[in-house]
């Protein structure tokens, strides 16, 4: 009787002490995969303030998420994130896809440098394609190990897009574009592989298309169409859960009031958007699968 109860003691205990690992580990722990994860989907070196987990409730907080900028560019980064709120299925944790219920990011910084012959953007869409899979037009099967991610929503608020521009240009020095929110929902990823990286690289071409939208007017046009066949060649690549996301800025924009500036801003939201349909070709309600 003894030795049961000793055996019992003992499993209560060894119990006691994983779940306290997990208090003290698990912070840490997710701060090093978000900021790898970022880093290999993206190319450049990424860290992270801060993040907070509770397990139980599944919800994260993530402050100052800093992507760096590729060689050869001046600005301190190429992104600052502010913080991070984000609502996870606790149940979907131990299934082969994580679903995220809200993800929401307020504040964020996007420099973009124009330097021939390419931009910073540039060399960070061919970093996102490459680790998609795509090699060249060659597309090669991602790993099977790590999980899907599944978001019903994703905000983001207050990005402010600073475009440096090259004399010569009709608008050198620095322009600012703001995109005040903006709502995906149903974002998904089609393989397996790191949460955060798959995350990033959804994202990413999603909020510079909104930013290449929104600059229409500001940032001279090569420039722009340039960047939105970077962008709609990196969604193709992407997969058909990517080309929804960038389908859905249309509506999305108009939705969270940017055209309220009367009926000029309207129109010209309107532009922006065929002319981004058009860029993509044939992208929009295509039924092909990624291969």
């Amino acid at each position: 009787m003894k030795t049961i109860k000793r055996v019992i003691l003992g499993i209560v205990i060894l119990i006691i002490l994983a779940v306290v690992l997990v208090w003290v580990f698990i912070n840490p722990i997710a701060k090093s995969a978000v900021e790898g994860g970022a880093s290999q989907a993206l190319g450049v070196q990424t860290s992270l303030a801060s993040i907070k987990i509770s397990p139980l409730s599944g919800r994260v907080l993530m402050n100052e998420l800093i992507i760096s900028n590729p060689e050869g560019f001046v600005s301190t980064s190429l992104m600052d994130a502010g913080k991070f709120d984000i609502q996870v299925a606790p149940s979907s944790l131990l299934s082969d896809t994580v679903v995220i219920r809200k993800f929401e990011i307020d504040g964020l910084k996007i420099n973009i440098e124009q330097k021939l012959p390419f931009s910073n953007v540039t060399k960070i869409l061919e970093n996102i394609k490459q680790s998609s899979g795509d090699k060249g037009g060659k597309t090669e099967k991602p790993k099977s190990d790590g999980k899907k991610v599944k978001a019903d929503l994703i905000v983001i608020k207050n990005v402010d897009a600073y475009f440096h521009l090259l004399p010569g240009t009709g608008k050198a020095g620095v322009v600012k574009v703001t995109v005040p929110r903006l709502e995906l929902k149903n974002v998904s990823s089609e393989d397996k592989g790191s949460v955060a990286g798959q995350l990033v690289s959804q994202l990413f071409p999603a909020i510079l298309a909104s930013v290449i939208k929104q600059g229409q007017g500001l940032i001279p046009a090569d420039f722009l169409n340039d960047l939105d066949s970077q962008v709609a060649d990196l969604t193709k690549s992407l997969g058909k859960g990517a080309t929804k996301l960038i389908e859905g800025l249309d509506t999305t924009i108009k939705d969270t009031g940017l055209d309220k500036t009367g009926k000029e801003a309207g129109k010209a939201i309107d532009t922006a958007a065929e002319e981004t349909k058009k860029t993509l070709g044939g992208l929009f309600g295509s039924k092909d699968k990624k291969e």
